[in-house]
Order: C-alpha cells, then structure tokens, then sequence
C-alpha cells in the first residue's frame, strides 16, 4: 500500500499480493523421467545391471519407500543411486500401463501449477494415489522377478564368501557403521599364479569412495581362506584391477595422480613388489588403465584414453622404452579388460563398436583382429583358460549376468553359472586348486537401516567362489529363444539400432584389419 500526494488531496493504491506455494517434485519423478525420456530416444537403455539390482533388491525386499524415493539429500551414494534406478522403472511402469507420453504429460500438468502436491497430480492424471502407484509397480516387479528366477532357484551354482579384512566382525554382529566400513566395492579379484596372494580393490574403511589395491597372503587351505591376512598397497584408478608377474613377485595396476595444473586426474601404471613392499611407476601422464602382465614376463598390455577413444597398446618391461599400439581406430570405439592367452602369442579384450560390446582377440603382434562374440548382448571380462582354448567371460545373453566358455576351435558355448543376481570378472585361482574352480565377483545385497530405522536398498560387492558346473549341452537353455524384456523402451532401442552382420558366419573366426571399417 501506497500513498502519492497530488495538489491537496492524497490518492492511495492499494494491492492485494497471494503467495501460492506447492511442494517440490519428488526426485524419483525428476530423475527418473530424465532416464525414461532418454531411453525412448535410444541413448540410454534400461539394461541388464539396472534390472540386476532392482530385482535383487525385489526379491530380498530391499526397495527403498514411495518416502525415500521422494528426496536424495539425506542418503548415502548407494541409496541416492537406488532413487535413480527406481525413479528410472517407475516410469517406464507408468509408460507401459498409462501409455509412453504419460510420464511427459504429467510434468507438464505439474508444470502448469494446478496441483498444490504431485500426489493430487497422480489421483487426476494416473487415477491412483502415489502410495497405491509404488504398490502396484512393487507387485509387478515382484512378479516378473520371481517368474524370472523360477527356473534357477534350488539349482544355482552355490560357492562361499570370503572375507578379506580379518578385523572386520562376523557378519551377524556388525552394526551399520561396519558394513560400511566393510567395503561396499570388492573388484577384479586375480590370484597370483603360484596361489599364495590375492590382490583386489576396494573401498574397504572408506564410505563414498577412495578405493584402494589390496593383496592378500592366502592360507593354504581353500576352506580357511579367510585366515589370511591382507595389505593396503595405494590409491587405485576406479575401473581397473591388478595383474600378476608369472613368477608372482610383483604386479601392476592402475594409479590415479592429481594434475594440478591442467585441474584433473591423470591414470599410470605402477609396479609393486609383494616380497619389498615397495612400488615404481612405470609410465608418466600416459593416460594408462587396465594393465596385463604377459605370461611370458617381459611385456605388459594396457589401455590408453585418447581423443575421446581407447587404444590397445603394449609396452617392454622391465626394459622400458616406450610403448606401441595393436588396435587402434578413429571412430571413437571403446577397448578394455585386455587378457594374454597362456602362451603370451595372443590377447582378448572387450571391444564397444557399433553400438554393441564384445569379446574380440589379436595376435600379439597386432594382426589378425577376429571376434570372440558379435551379438547384441553385453559381453564382458575375459580371461582364457588354462589350455589357451577356451575364452570364459561375463555376458547378460539369459538376461542375468552369467559365466559362459567359448571353445575357440569348436565355437561351442558353454554356460557356466547359473546365478540370481549377476556374476563377473571371472578368474582361475591358480595352479594349486586345480582347473574346476574360479574366482568370481558376485553382487549382494544388504538391508541396512538408517539413523531413522526405515530399510534403505544398499548393494554391496563381494568376492566370492563359484565352482564350475558341467552342462549338459542337451539340456543348456537357448539363450536367443528366451524373450526379452517387453518394456516399450527396449522394443524402441531395438528399433533403432544397425542390424549388425555376423562376420563369423557358419564358419567360424574370421580376420579383419583393426585399422579399417568393420
């Protein structure tokens, strides 16, 4: 209210002001949608390790509330990550019963400013309540879940779990604070090749991050294997795991430096010797990762970041001097997880090309560039088996991660394990527990609960054995027969995608010049 002063008389005006206030939207409808839209446009697909922690998390009954979903602030890195990963399904369930455009139409109404809650928006959009949404989206995922691992349960390949860190308590007397300090991240478990250490990375001792190379001085009794003890070695670059020398004294990984002039992270390699505790850096701002020792000894095979794109390269040791690359191309394809064959004359990788991934070998000498897998299904960490004939690797082709072996002379694929959540990163254990048993990373999950008491969703990574299964070819699942997801986003993904040839064809591997359009 105002008063002006004209001649001898005042005029006052007068307003009226109405601050109108609504509640903010929930994350799990802002990040999620963000996720949903981009996955209808193909550049962000709801994928196989997405469904891996949500079902997981279905099936022990972990999910976070319709209330935890609602605000990310007050959670840990996990939890903030679970509200991404449910907001992402929730949806999609609402795309597929609603139709594809709801989840934009409800942002638009929420945008219009009619609804003083988003809760009064589902009623008048959905017809639903938030809490009857979450309960029927709960109910569906808790269907397609189990009639998912219907035909696994009673028969998965069963293995035990070690526990690296031995001032850690047992499991049924830890409090929250110590599952934490657990470790959430157990990665890229290798034995050395004359079984005495294991060397891992972890986040051991370390909430949101800082993750750490460890070896272990393993007993010499598979079943007590949890009485050895282990040592911190450095800092790790997130992504990447360590590798044994053949004569187990000594084994490279990834470090992370600070550049703090350029303002960023810059990765190197680095050697530590397990008998001296001591470690040398052998490349300088390379923008080396994922290093493998030949089993020969003198070279190293690594990964190089540049221009956007992976390069496979390797590099002499112990004579350094220098580096040279095996594949390289100009298309921004992605490389990583290199892996010598036993007798050091070739090495597989995992090749992202063309909008799939896949296990590809080379000779040592860079030629003969050949695939080990060309499918549309997500193919990871490879490793060869003993006798050099056989590739095993991680891939979602049953629509759960599982181990599976290739035969590189008879093309044969072999499943070995048969898991609920997921298997990776699978590794021999060395000579001394013989051939039948790897070692592999297998999620789980935990409910822990918050200072307010509510069960919130945590996934923690742990090691674990799973020992090998023969299958009987006869009764080995097609893989190709079996539906995929019917969600709308992946009918559209695939829509957009490139039929992509098989270059194997009925005859089997096929050489093709790393330095040309495949």
């Amino acid at each position: 209210m105002g008063a002006s002063r004209t001649s001898r008389k005042f005029n006052f005006d007068a307003g009226v002001g109405l601050i109108y206030g609504s509640e903010n939207l929930p994350t799990w409808m802002v990040e999620g949608v963000a996720q949903y839209d981009s996955m209808l446009y193909g550049a962000d697909p709801y994928d196989t390790h997405r469904e891996m922690i949500l079902r997981m998390a279905t099936l022990e009954d972990n999910l976070l509330t319709i209330d935890q979903m609602d605000v990310i602030q007050d959670k840990n890195s996990l939890q903030a990550e679970m509200v991404y990963n449910q907001g992402f399904s929730m949806n999609t369930f609402i795309g597929e019963n609603w139709g594809l455009d709801m989840p934009a139409k409800m942002w638009h109404e929420s945008g219009l400013g009619f609804y003083p809650t988003y809760n009064r928006m589902l009623k008048k959009e959905l017809g639903v309540d938030r809490d009857t949404l979450y309960n029927q989206w709960k109910a569906y995922l808790t269907q397609k879940y189990n009639r998912q691992v219907s035909g696994i349960l009673g028969s998965e390949a069963k293995g035990f779990k070690i526990k690296p860190f031995y001032d850690d308590p047992p499991d049924a007397e830890m409090t929250d604070e110590d599952m934490w300090y657990e470790g959430i991240f157990n990665l890229y478990p290798v034995y050395s090749p004359d079984g005495e250490y294991l060397a891992f990375t972890s986040n051991h001792g370390s909430m949101r991050g800082g993750n750490n190379v460890w070896v272990w001085k393993t007993h010499p009794d598979p079943e007590k294997i949890n009485e050895g003890k282990v040592k911190k070695v450095g800092t790790v670059f997130f992504g990447t795991g360590p590798s044994w020398s053949p004569d187990s004294k000594e084994f490279v990984y990834t470090t992370a430096a600070a550049d703090e002039y350029r303002g960023y992270y810059r990765s190197d390699l680095s050697v530590y010797n397990v008998e001296k505790e001591k470690i040398k850096q052998i490349t300088f701002e390379l923008r080396a990762s994922q290093p493998a020792w030949s089993p020969v000894g003198d070279k190293i095979a690594f990964i190089i970041n540049s221009d956007g794109q992976n390069k496979l390269a390797v590099m002499d040791y112990p004579g350094i001097s220098g580096h040279y690359i095996l594949v390289e191309f100009d298309d921004m394809t992605q490389m990583g997880a290199p892996t010598w064959s036993p007798d050091g004359s070739k090495i597989a990788f995992i090749m992202y090309r063309h909008r799939q991934q896949d296990i590809w070998m080379v000779d040592a000498d860079g030629s003969n560039l050949r695939p080990v897998t060309y499918d549309h299904f997500d193919n990871r960490d490879p490793w060869w088996g003993p006798d050099g004939k056989d590739v095993f690797f991680a891939s979602d082709r049953s629509g759960i991660y599982n181990i599976y072996k290739k035969n590189l002379e008879t093309h044969e694929l072999t499943q070995i394990t048969d898991v609920i959540g997921g298997a990776f990163f699978p590794r021999g254990e060395g000579r001394r527990f013989g051939d039948d048993v790897l070692l592999l990373h297998v999620p789980r999950l935990q409910a822990l609960r918050d200072r307010q008491g509510d069960v919130a969703e945590q996934e923690s990574r742990g090691l674990s054995l799973r020992r090998h299964r023969r299958r009987d070819p006869a009764q080995h699942h097609d893989a190709r027969a079996r539906p995929r997801d019917s969600r709308p986003g992946f009918q559209r993904l695939r829509r957009l995608r490139q039929p992509v040839p098989d270059p194997q064809g009925s005859s089997g591997d096929v050489a093709v010049d790393s330095h040309r359009q495949l």
